[in-house]
């Protein structure tokens, strides 16, 4: 019996190709017709989630950022800030797009993720979420909103992109754009044990698949590297005065081990290495003016 089957598909190898060819387009017709029925449920397309601790001199930039990228609404998480990080995180609060919710409590940034998750029921409103640190900028490489590529991940749970990670140009003081300023990146991707995620929230259904850098439990086959649409900029470090007035002093927002990891040996471990100039988002800021 398998012989003869066999047999008849090495001779309808074209029907069998025909055949394949229309099972793919009904299958993606069934999956734009199911995705289609969840976004008209839904509020907006992405959500931005990160959390934040004395970040005043970068922040407004990386707010404005991000909604420029299509965010419908960011969800930022104060961990105890004592500059003005409040009082420049409540001057977007008014417009609707930018939630503050202050969460002090050391230590526990998963924890704080999967309150603001809930409590803002993220999971019902928004199709897709994005995490971020402040010192991180997601982008196109095309100069698309992150939110308008988005509808090409059909099938697509989750999606993880590498660090660029960007030194300090040689800059002691604090430049009034992180965008246009630090350009001088290390030339190879940071680890894949390291990269960030955009996460479906359909898929996002427990706290314990929450993790800093990964989506636990999440469908293999729905699961996609991507480096070629995004990039991830990571301004590890910045400035000398930042280094040293924000990220020495701040500690750390998982775990208290790596409270005094920031000092000066530190710093000269990134930046040593970054010695590529990469211009892509500068350019890309400058043409927006």
């Amino acid at each position: 019996m398998a012989k003869a089957f066999t047999y008849w598909l090495s001779k309808n190898s074209a029907f069998v190709k025909r055949f394949r060819q229309w099972n793919n387009r009904r299958n993606d017709a069934l999956r734009q017709k199911k995705r289609l029925k969840e976004k008209q449920s839904y509020k907006g397309n992405l959500a931005v989630l990160a959390i934040m601790k004395n970040e005043e001199s970068g922040l407004r930039e990386w707010i404005d950022h991000h909604l420029d990228q299509g965010a419908g609404k960011i969800f930022l998480i104060d961990n105890g800030s004592t500059d003005g990080s409040r009082k420049i995180a409540e001057s977007f609060v008014e417009g609707g797009r930018v939630e503050y919710i202050y969460l002090p409590k050391k230590w526990h940034q998963l924890e704080h993720y999967w309150e603001v998750i809930e409590r803002f029921n993220i999971r019902q409103d928004f199709e897709w979420l994005l995490t971020a640190d402040i010192d991180e900028f997601w982008f196109c490489k095309d100069g698309s909103k992150i939110s308008d590529r988005l509808s090409d991940f059909i099938g697509t749970d989750v999606i993880y992109t590498n660090w660029s990670v960007f030194g300090s140009n040689g800059l002691d003081r604090q430049p009034e754009s992180v965008r246009k300023s630090f350009v001088m990146r290390h030339p190879q991707l940071g680890p894949h044990q390291m990269t960030k995620w955009i996460c479906r929230t359909s898929a996002l259904k427990t706290f314990s698949q929450l993790h800093i850098h990964k989506i636990k439990d999440a469908c293999s086959s729905k699961t996609i590297s991507e480096n070629e649409i995004f990039q991830l900029n990571h301004y590890q470090i910045q400035s000398r005065e930042f280094f040293e007035k924000v990220k020495m002093r701040r500690g750390d927002a998982v775990n208290s081990i790596h409270d005094d990891t920031r000092d000066w040996d530190y710093f000269e471990s990134v930046d040593k290495d970054c010695d590529l100039e990469d211009n892509r988002l500068r350019q890309i800021v400058m043409q927006e003016k």
